[in-house]
């Protein structure tokens, strides 16, 4: 799915914090659930409303889990430096060792696609591919991911046809990111749901936080209708994570001050993620922006049944999550919101109660 570019025009009043978090909240709507949580300089808050169940009605605390889409792709990107920093992968990983024979697409530029290019969204690999938006995403409007598998990639990887030689410019891809995922599994024989369980959740304490789809999560909806729970068997990697405003708002405060008790592969893959050695690139995942507050790292993402958004200022120490149960539409500007949200508590104190 196209989200919408965060730093385009649009949204509430971007001086105006409490407009901004009540257009959030506000996307929950009729039978819907919405979460924010900002924090800056040790400070924070978390606003909830709706329901995380509506038989029987469950209120929706800051430990629902939401799909989060494609802000998966920052739990995919952290594991990935994880694994390098344990000597499992290099950052310079060829795809072509972690596929069969045949698997990669044609030309000698493909067979120089690494992890890296996938990680950075510079390998030349299409968002999605032609067979997918043709054939596989229309069987199931409401889970258009379920019957799409690994040898389902692996055939759409040699079919695939690179828009630009790897490495010399981006394109933003999920089928990228599904193939980083299945370079990660290739290279621990773990699947990415233990992988994530295992690396990420449990050392920073995501009690919440999984890539399986068989847990309770806040139900979902995409034009009121309720949404079954996303599955993405061969696309694990670009968008099957569930998560929580309160481990949302964890993963990224570790990523501005890293405990120094956590493992040291994980310890050091915080920080190569927004500054990896190399001259390719700068971050792994992440959107970035440059301003006069600093930089600015974000990410959104969306399903059928749940947009979400988050982003952090190491500079200012600021953190911002921001999730609802309904799919992105044209009238949905959550995304903007929360990035507009950011900003402004990039460059304003925080107040030690929220907004009324």
């Amino acid at each position: 799915m196209r989200l919408p570019d965060p730093l385009r025009k649009g949204g509430a009043n971007p001086e105006d914090p409490a407009a901004l978090l009540r257009a959030i909240i506000g996307e929950a709507g009729r039978n819907m659930a919405a979460a924010v949580a900002v924090g800056r300089g040790g400070y924070g808050y978390t606003l909830c409303t709706g329901f995380t169940t509506l038989t029987p009605r469950a209120p929706l605390t800051q430990d629902a889990p939401f799909e989060v889409g494609s802000v998966s792709k920052m739990f995919t990107a952290l594991l990935f430096a994880v694994l390098v920093e344990e000597g499992r992968l290099s950052l310079y990983e060829p795809l072509a060792g972690h596929v069969p024979p045949g698997a990669m697409p044609p030309g000698p530029a493909a067979r120089r696609i690494t992890a890296l290019h996938l990680a950075t969204h510079s390998s030349g690999l299409p968002h999605l591919t032609p067979r997918m938006l043709l054939k596989v995403r229309p069987s199931d409007i409401t889970n258009p991911y379920l019957r799409y598998r690994d040898r389902d990639l692996l055939t759409d990887l040699s079919r695939a046809r690179l828009k630009f030689p790897p490495g010399t410019s981006r394109h933003y891809s999920n089928f990228g990111f599904a193939l980083l995922g299945h370079m990660l599994e290739h290279a621990t024989r773990q699947s990415y749901a233990d992988l994530i369980a295992e690396k990420i959740a449990g050392p920073l304490r995501l009690t919440h936080t999984t890539a399986r789809s068989d847990l309770e999560q806040t139900e979902g909806y995409w034009h009121g209708h309720l949404m079954p729970p996303l599955r993405t068997p061969g696309f694990s990697g670009a968008g099957a994570i569930r998560s929580s405003a309160r481990d949302l708002t964890r993963f990224l405060t570790h990523h501005i001050a890293p405990d120094p008790g956590l493992p040291p592969p994980l310890y050091r893959a915080l920080r190569v993620v927004t500054h990896t050695d190399s001259p390719q690139a700068t971050t792994l995942g992440w959107l970035s922006r440059t301003t006069a507050l600093g930089d600015l790292y974000f990410q959104p993402g969306s399903t059928r049944a749940a947009t979400a958004f988050i982003g952090f200022s190491p500079s200012r120490h600021t953190t911002v999550a921001a999730l609802v149960s309904s799919g992105w539409t044209l009238r949905n500007s959550l995304i903007q919101n929360a990035y507009l949200l950011l900003r402004h508590y990039a460059a304003n104190p925080l107040a030690h109660a929220a907004p009324s």
